[in-house]
């Protein structure tokens, strides 16, 4: 029989690796090898070719780790592309706090919208 002490030291102890887990992001979805390199080049190329990495970056930096991959809003509402932050740019806006961050993001979608 365990003893009253020991299984809440046991709880605390299983509580704890489990939110230290929830505060680091998961890593990415694995991509299969065969696909790794075309879905590489196909992100790379779609992000230089609109200028979308500064923005990447921003928000990656910003709005981490709820909306980087394994963040709780990742399913939903990742913001990693490019899509999700045209159809999403005034909210994001809004919760951008200096006038730097949103001078990116509104460049960035002048460039798009052109």
């Amino acid at each position: 029989m365990i003893q009253p002490r020991i299984l809440i030291l046991l709880m605390l102890l299983i509580c704890g690796c489990v939110s230290h887990k929830m505060e680091q992001p998961d890593a990415p979805p694995s991509v299969p090898a065969e696909n790794k390199t075309a879905a590489v080049m196909t992100s790379a190329s779609a992000q230089s070719s609109d200028g979308f990495l500064p923005v990447k970056e921003l928000l990656s930096q910003r709005c981490a780790p709820c909306h980087n991959p394994g963040g709780k809003m990742y399913e939903s509402l990742p913001f990693d592309s490019p899509e999700i932050v045209k159809t999403h740019s005034a909210p994001i806006l809004q919760r951008l706090s200096t006038i730097e961050d949103k001078q990116i993001v509104e460049q960035w979608l002048s460039k798009t919208q052109s």
